[in-house]
């Protein structure tokens, strides 16, 4: 089912479009890019992106790699950051 599908827009962001296969191959790079520094099931993982493609890839290899996704808004960090 899911080959079906594969070629089809599974994200649309304006000028950005990424489809089922390439963001499941993009999410599985970065889950294997985790796993391999060490995460490992039950960690707890920040993400500071904004709301992207990447945003959304990150989240899923998150997801693929049995740790446990944090997100952090980049704005709150620079309002912090300007407070400190």
């Amino acid at each position: 089912m899911a080959h079906e599908y594969a070629s089809n827009v599974a994200i649309d962001m304006g000028e950005e479009r990424i489809t089922y296969e390439e963001l499941n191959t993009f999410s599985n790079c970065i889950a294997n890019l985790l796993t391999s520094t060490g995460i490992v099931q039950g960690k707890i993982i920040n993400v500071i992106i904004p709301p992207s493609i990447q945003l959304i890839a990150a989240v899923l290899a998150v997801f693929k790699s049995n740790a446990i996704y944090l997100p952090i808004d980049p704005e709150f960090l620079q309002t912090a950051s300007a407070d400190i």
